[in-house]
């Protein structure tokens, strides 16, 4: 049966994500004796039977997927990834180019340890919230020039014309109306999701000089939470910074 090796320009989405991970886990996983052998064949290399415990098949979980990817780590020190969609009849490997920076198998000092499904999932929380605080900032914009046309804050979503769904996977947005709607406006993203945070935006009309000037801000709920900051403080003046109620802080406009 014939192996297709591909080098690392491949770019599998696999190898993206676990080359890193892999590499440094064979590299020092691996004395000097298995990953600089001055034998390339198998038997030399398992002679060394305390020092080669990395070389053979591993297996790691994608964060990203249920999948899991399979690497073989070789007695000359070579690391193979092995991508779970490859045929039994046509398998591929990408090969991991490593190389052996030191004997010591210590970390640096005060190396904070990271578990990659904690990071990769810190990573999509993220992600989820960049949406909410880039739809908040959109109808804070929007309600600025709906208000230099019509005097007033708009008190729908469509009424805005930007395209925002007043649902989706991670948040619910929605317009709260202020008094009469000619001072103030507010908009709020509430976490669907108990991992994320929530947002309040808000629009207001403040008089500089005997003319009417918008002001906007995003406050965001200090932790996660499903409940979307109350209505921010208005400023008195053009050079006020708006403020953020309990709980939340101030991250944009």
């Amino acid at each position: 049966m014939n192996i297709t090796v591909f080098k690392q320009r491949s770019q599998h989405p696999g190898f993206r994500m676990l080359s890193g991970l892999l590499g440094l886990l064979a590299v020092y996983g691996c004395s000097s004796t298995n990953t600089l052998s001055d034998s390339s064949s198998p038997s030399a290399a398992n002679a060394n039977s305390g020092t080669d415990q990395w070389v053979g098949q591993w297996q790691v979980n994608n964060p990203s997927s249920s999948q899991a990817v399979k690497f073989v780590l070789t007695p000359e020190g070579k690391l193979f990834l092995l991508p779970p969609e490859t045929s039994s009849e046509s398998p591929v490997a990408y090969e991991i180019p490593v190389q052996k920076l030191s004997d010591s198998p210590d970390l640096p000092p005060n190396t904070k340890i990271v578990d990659i499904q904690e990071a990769f999932n810190n990573q999509a929380t993220k992600a989820k919230q960049s949406e909410g605080k880039m739809y908040i900032g959109a109808m804070n914009r929007s309600q600025q020039a709906y208000y230099l046309e019509n005097n007033k804050f708009g008190t729908t979503i469509e009424q805005l014309g930007i395209g925002i769904k007043p649902e989706t996977e991670s948040y619910n947005y929605q317009i709260v109306p202020q008094g009469n709607g000619t001072q103030r406006v507010m908009h709020t993203a509430k976490a669907k999701r108990p991992e994320l945070n929530s947002y309040t935006g808000a629009v207001f009309v403040v008089t500089n000089n005997g003319e009417n000037i918008t002001r906007a801000a995003i406050c965001e709920t200090d932790k996660p939470s499903s409940t979307p900051p109350a209505m921010p403080t208005p400023p008195k003046n053009i050079s006020e910074q708006i403020q953020c109620p309990a709980g939340s802080r101030l991250i944009g406009r």
